[in-house]
């Protein structure tokens, strides 16, 4: 889902208050990603905002930014709401690049949602939420919301290590964020 998606949620905001949250719908679109990729619908980006109290547009504020937690929070709701229970862990990586690629690589399943939260590895900016595809070899394929369709963005490893090492000087973690459904629940007969 991309970050810039029209919301009628948003038709009471300015133009400068639209651009203020949207500048910082990473988050909420990543959220959004995870749901839909469990096959969940997903809230608008701006009632994701709402459902854990983040900040939005109506708000005179200078950062918009959702912390790992409403993130968490955001899709744990939205799949709560819809009847499935979702259990969101945010993981801080090592300080090394390198040992971070590895543990990325070896949180990485096919089918299971993680979110990476690190510096922008496309704009250079200092935080940004994209979801895991893939990680084949020096190879890290995301599907990155500030594209409008951002699915299969590839980025090699020195682009990943200078957003993260980027976001490091900046005295910021770079994060894992995984999702686990309650496997009790998704075992039961329908």
């Amino acid at each position: 889902m991309h970050q810039y998606t029209h919301d009628d949620n948003l038709k009471n905001l300015t133009p400068t208050q639209k651009e203020r949250e949207a500048q910082a719908n990473c988050g909420p679109s990543s959220a959004a990603i995870v749901l839909r990729s469990m096959g969940l619908k997903s809230p608008s980006l701006h009632d994701l905002r709402v459902s854990v109290g983040a900040a939005t547009g109506k708000q005179n504020l200078e950062a918009y930014a959702i912390d790992s937690d409403q993130l968490i929070r955001m899709v744990e709701k939205a799949a709560t709401e819809q009847g499935h229970q979702v259990h969101g862990v945010a993981i801080d990586l090592p300080r090394d690049a390198h040992a971070a690629w590895k543990e990325i690589r070896s949180r990485t399943f096919p089918g299971q949602p993680v979110v990476l939260l690190t510096g922008n590895m496309a704009s250079r900016g200092p935080g940004h939420y994209v979801v895991m595809e893939s990680l084949r070899g020096d190879t890290l394929q995301v599907n990155d919301p500030q594209f409008e369709d951002g699915h299969g963005t590839q980025h090699s490893f020195e682009e990943f290590k200078a957003a993260f090492e980027r976001r490091q000087r900046l005295g910021r973690p770079n994060r894992i964020i995984t999702f686990l459904p309650d496997l009790a629940k998704a075992a039961q007969p329908r």
